[in-house]
């Protein structure tokens, strides 16, 4: 999509009018808030808890984590992945972060950008789109939402949100 920085107006065209657009099955969004870091999968879209196992089972290195979700969500920030919330497309939002310094300055250029943020982009974007497209997405349906947290050795935890109550529970006890 184009035009993000004017308005989301790629992301907008595409929904409102691009005949391919009912056919979306899940969007997976490239974000660079900065020219550098680790990406985070930061945000997913309605009923996308399914895409969750499918972030930890193919990709090698996930971050990701639940409360940043959460976060976003009250911040006034968008991406063109709000669009394609707001028309009902499950999904997941993954951004680098670091240096944000160069980020819209006269210093943003190929030349500041970290190879290996990218690269990290490139280690989610390959190995999801291959089992998503291994998929029939038209039978995966609405999903449970998940709570997901990355750690080391353990890699994306993730469990049904509807067990965060129970385990803080078990955790308190």
């Amino acid at each position: 999509s184009d035009a993000e920085e004017l308005g989301l107006r790629g992301a907008r065209a595409f929904v409102a009018g691009h005949p391919l657009a009912p056919d979306v099955g899940v969007v997976l969004n490239f974000e660079a808030r900065g020219s550098g870091g680790a990406v985070t999968m930061f945000e997913t879209g309605p009923d996308s808890g399914d895409l969750i196992p499918i972030l930890r089972s193919a990709t090698p290195y996930p971050v990701a984590n639940s409360l940043s979700d959460e976060v976003y969500r009250r911040l006034p920030n968008d991406t063109d992945f709000s669009i394609f919330m707001a028309a009902g497309v499950r999904g997941l939002n993954f951004a680098f972060i670091g240096d944000y310094a160069h980020y819209h300055s006269a210093v943003d250029s190929l030349e500041a950008l970290d190879l290996e943020s990218l690269q990290h982009h490139g280690s989610y974007a390959l190995p999801l789109t291959r089992a998503l497209g291994r998929l029939d997405l038209a039978t995966t349906g609405p999903a449970t939402e998940r709570v997901y947290f990355d750690l080391p050795a353990l890699g994306l935890v993730h469990y049904p949100a509807g067990w965060a109550w129970p385990l803080a529970g078990v955790c308190l006890l």
